[in-house]
């Protein structure tokens, strides 16, 4: 075989497998979609549609609301999952797929920020009429709350962060996610390579995830995980990960300001976030805020210290003034204001 028909036949296996390769990954794609389609409501906000579950309290329009930002590499029927039930229709509870995640538009690079994303989110509430709420955001969604009251302090009547991830810190973040963000490069590798490795990589991440505590049975199924795993959506994920350290050393030093009544809870061995940078560093720079720690817990408070969590929520709505969840018995918050060990 000459060395024209040698580069021939590498040129035609190079393409086929890529072909390959671009077809599972295509199918795939289709199945997760097929097996998780949209359960909830679309606005257009700015030019992008957002897609979100409201679900109304039972003693009318009224009743506060409480508005979760779910965190990387999810979607918003993370925390639905996690609070289904949870407030007995006392409180409106929005639950918004972050752009680019789930059924939400992405768009253009600059909503990979979390400040960018907070003004989106901020449009939806005023699509829906909402002027303020409580905001409930998990590790990445906790940046986009802070950005949000930042940017819109009138919105918010009070902060509740879980396993927040809101600060500087050491090292750096996965390879894969500088590529996959790369124009050509992350386009090719998206659709050829990230599905097929993703699903082969996958339970041992969610383990990684919730450890030291178990993975719920019904988790992958209930909160449509595997979305992430779809070639736009992997880059946008991508894409908001490595650009989060950026986003949290411009707005760090601006987290004093915040007057809200906040509350941070953190768990002791959370190996995803460090709660002494992150936490702890948000329990000294906001006054007056509550630090909770959930001891042994890992970076899925809300799925395992549930109580622990829609107490504190609830006790954040009851100190906003609200008479009706307070003569339910809204649950006392157990504050530790202690500093990091």
């Amino acid at each position: 075989m000459g060395q024209t028909d040698a580069a021939f036949l590498i040129f035609g296996t190079a393409l086929g497998t890529g072909f390959l390769a671009w077809a599972y990954s295509y199918w795939r794609a289709t199945v997760y979609a097929t097996m998780h389609p949209a359960a909830g409501s679309f606005l257009e906000v700015s030019g992008y549609r957002l897609h979100y579950v409201l679900q109304p309290a039972d003693i009318g329009p009224s009743a506060p609301t409480l508005v979760f930002v779910h965190g990387a590499s999810a979607t918003l029927y993370d925390p639905a999952t996690a609070f289904c039930g949870a407030f007995d229709g006392r409180v409106n509870r929005l639950f918004v797929d972050r752009p680019g995640h789930g059924w939400s538009e992405g768009g253009a690079d600059v909503n990979g920020f979390p400040d960018r994303q907070a003004d989106l989110i901020a449009g939806l509430l005023d699509r829906l009429g909402i002027e303020t709420a409580v905001f409930v955001g998990h590790s990445y969604g906790a940046s986009v709350v802070a950005a949000l009251v930042l940017s819109h302090p009138e919105r918010a009547a009070g902060l509740v962060f879980v396993a927040p991830a809101t600060h500087p810190w050491p090292g750096g973040i996965s390879w894969y996610h500088h590529l996959a963000k790369m124009p050509f490069a992350g386009w090719l590798f998206t659709r050829l390579v990230a599905l097929p490795a993703a699903e082969c990589l996958f339970n041992r991440s969610v383990v990684d995830v919730f450890a030291p505590d178990p993975v719920p049975d019904d988790y992958i199924a209930r909160t449509a995980t595997k979305l992430t795993f779809r070639p736009e959506s992997f880059r946008n994920n991508s894409r908001d990960i490595a650009g989060l350290h950026k986003h949290v050393i411009a707005f760090q030093g601006r987290y004093g300001t915040i007057t809200a009544p906040t509350v941070i809870l953190t768990g002791t061995r959370d190996s995803v976030v460090l709660p002494g940078i992150h936490s702890y560093g948000l329990r000294r720079a906001i006054a007056g805020s509550d630090l909770i720690v959930c001891e042994g817990a890992g970076h899925m408070p809300h799925h395992f210290h549930r109580d622990r969590v829609v107490a504190a929520i609830l006790g954040i709505v009851s100190a906003d003034g609200d008479a009706t969840l307070s003569s339910k018995g809204a649950l006392p918050v157990a504050a530790d204001k202690g500093d990091a060990q």
